[in-house]
């Protein structure tokens, strides 16, 4: 249950589906119909491109320049949905899950603070989902660029957005979305329910993914500096909520 969605969804997402995209991609012919049922598909892509990427800007071909822009801007929203579908397992076990396995009582009996206890549980999926998504972005540099040495004759990832979404955007997002499901492990009787009221926390950034495709936002340096920074603000915030609201007793209670 915990390590098969780490293990899927991430050679999915970064290898399988950029590995089938490039493939297709180098092997459509630009004068075929299928082609050109692609291009006007991805057409709000081309328009809204990100002009300030010099290197985008100085390919000539739009077979390139959509190979482009879904390598290094399409797929990013996938860096941000799997730390969270991946950690959640581990989120939604925290505390759920060890109350179904009646180990809760004896970690709640530790000299650890409340604080401690909680933090403990905030940065255990933290820490998975993060290491997860540096795994996937490894994997997914090995499809990229070798698909870009053959395409661009050169390697194209990462540029400097990508590394500023990995360290920085990403594990605030992840941060976020699981630090609601251990603020709800903590507060529901089995992991099923935790997991499931923790699934919700994948929505917002699938509108992010559907911003992308529809050539409304980008994750350039500045879009995701912003963005990063008010989520890592409503961390702390939900992090100190969460924390200040955490009691052992309260869940001995519920246990006893």
């Amino acid at each position: 249950m915990v390590w098969m969605p780490m293990l899927i969804l991430p050679i999915l997402f970064t290898f399988v589906m950029p590995l089938l995209v490039g493939i297709l991609f180098l092997s459509i012919p630009a004068d075929s119909p299928e082609f050109a049922d692609m291009m006007s598909d991805f057409g709000a892509m081309l328009m809204n491109a990100p002009l300030n990427d010099s290197f985008f800007a100085s390919l000539t071909s739009d077979t390139l320049k959509l190979l482009y822009l879904v390598y290094l801007y399409m797929f990013a929203p996938f860096f941000l949905m799997i730390p969270i579908m991946t950690g959640s397992v581990v989120a939604a076990d925290s505390f759920a899950g060890e109350k179904e396995r009646k180990t809760l009582e004896a970690l709640l009996h530790t000299p650890l603070s409340d604080f401690e206890l909680y933090l403990a549980k905030w940065l255990s999926p933290l820490i998975a989902g993060v290491a997860v998504s540096l795994v996937s972005a490894l994997l997914y540099a090995i499809v990229v660029n070798g698909i870009g040495l053959s395409a661009f004759g050169r390697l194209i990832f990462p540029n400097f957005a990508w590394i500023i979404m990995l360290i920085w955007l990403v594990p605030a997002v992840t941060g976020l979305s699981l630090g609601i499901t251990v603020w709800v492990s903590s507060r529901v009787s089995t992991f099923l329910e935790a997991y499931q009221a923790g699934a919700f926390a994948v929505l917002p950034f699938v509108l992010l993914f559907v911003g992308q495709m529809a050539g409304v936002l980008y994750f350039d340096v500045i879009v995701t500096v912003i963005l990063g920074a008010i989520i890592w603000l409503i961390d702390g915030f939900l992090f100190w909520i969460g924390g200040k609201g955490f009691s052992r007793g309260a869940i001995l209670s519920r246990l006893s």
